[in-house]
């Protein structure tokens, strides 16, 4: 089985400039490519906030060890 790359935010942001020229490239068609465009804004979002919420994680170790 092959091995899949990691899901980074830069991943996630290349796919979406590719599914936005798809949409702009179909025309009036393109609306049908929307559905996969938002899923990827989620995942965006989903992936920011994991980092997000790691990096709280990490700042109360430091904080910790300080005290």
């Amino acid at each position: 089985m092959a091995r899949q790359a990691p899901v980074t935010i830069e991943r996630i942001e290349r796919a979406m400039d590719e599914v936005a020229l798809a949409i702009d490239m179909a025309g009036d068609r393109g609306a049908i490519y929307l559905p996969i465009y938002e899923r990827l804004e989620r995942e965006l979002l989903a992936c920011r906030a994991k980092l997000d919420a790691l990096s709280s994680v990490r700042a109360r170790l430091v904080r910790m060890a300080a005290a």
